[in-house]
């Protein structure tokens, strides 16, 4: 009997859709959609040859300058992503929304002067679904090694700069983060929990260390898949301690728990057409 792996990739279809419109509703209330800038002068490229071309192109201009055509860029953020959903067979409106969110990407990277990663993992994994069933099973082990390399080199990025061996830097990482609340807000139940951390300079370096071993710990998902529900519990804990802590919401990077997830049609799949392949 031959295995599909047509319902698993449904489910991942309608949950990674469903993610994205939680992701604009959650942009619209912050102020992030394009017509919402109100036209902007500034722009800043940065050093990046993507940002410079595509700024070159004049599409980022032309998106943000006129209101009508911003809101209508912004409601097609929306739209397209039913329409994945709605006709789930089609390649068409997937691939249509790679271009809109890359262009978005760009865009509000652009305008609002900070080139931030929390959406690459929405942008990439949207070219799961104009792929074929084999391709898709190998795409999305794909990501499951780049969401452990990413972990795993966040940890060595922190050991070979040396910061793990720093005792201030995590006390003076919460001074720079925490700078506007503990000026701002000095009384605050927060700003009193930053500035204990920041007077005991030891707790707050076996919080980083925690957390850059939280990160290594992902290593171990190179080696077997055995251990993904624990890589996904800690992938959570990380982010929402992050959150806590340095107040950093990187919501948008709940999307890369897709791949970390045992989609069972998808392994069986996967694991015939190999045997087949080395048979």
């Amino acid at each position: 009997m031959s295995i599909s792996p047509i319902n698993d990739i449904k489910k991942i279809r309608y949950l990674y859709y469903g993610f994205v419109l939680i992701v604009l509703v959650r942009f619209y209330d912050l102020n992030l959609l394009l017509h919402q800038f109100e036209s902007p002068v500034l722009n800043f490229p940065d050093a990046d040859n993507t940002f410079w071309f595509i700024l070159y192109t004049g599409i980022p201009q032309f998106l943000v300058k006129n209101f009508t055509i911003s809101l209508l860029f912004d409601l097609s953020l929306f739209i397209v992503p039913v329409l994945c959903l709605i006709f789930n067979r089609t390649r068409i409106f997937p691939v249509l929304f790679s271009i809109i969110f890359f262009l978005y990407f760009i865009t509000v990277s652009n305008f609002q002067a900070h080139h931030a990663h929390n959406l690459n993992g929405i942008l990439m994994l949207s070219i799961l679904f104009y792929c074929t069933p084999k391709t898709f099973a190998s795409v999305l082990y794909f990501f499951r090694y780049y969401v452990l390399f990413v972990m795993v080199s966040a940890a060595l990025w922190k050991i070979f700069r040396g910061s793990v061996f720093h005792l201030d830097h995590m006390s003076n990482t919460f001074l720079l983060q925490h700078l506007y609340v503990l000026t701002d807000h000095p009384s605050s139940t927060y700003s009193t929990v930053i500035k204990y951390l920041m007077d005991h300079p030891i707790l707050s370096h076996l919080i980083f260390i925690m957390g850059t071993l939280l990160e290594f710990v992902f290593l171990i998902g190179f080696f077997t898949k055995k251990y993904d529900k624990l890589l996904i519990i800690l992938f959570c804990c990380f982010f929402i301690g992050d959150y806590a802590i340095n107040q950093l919401p990187f919501f948008e990077f709940y999307i890369f728990l897709i791949p970390l997830l045992h989609w069972k049609e998808i392994n069986e799949f996967y694991n015939a057409n190999n045997k087949l392949l080395i048979a």
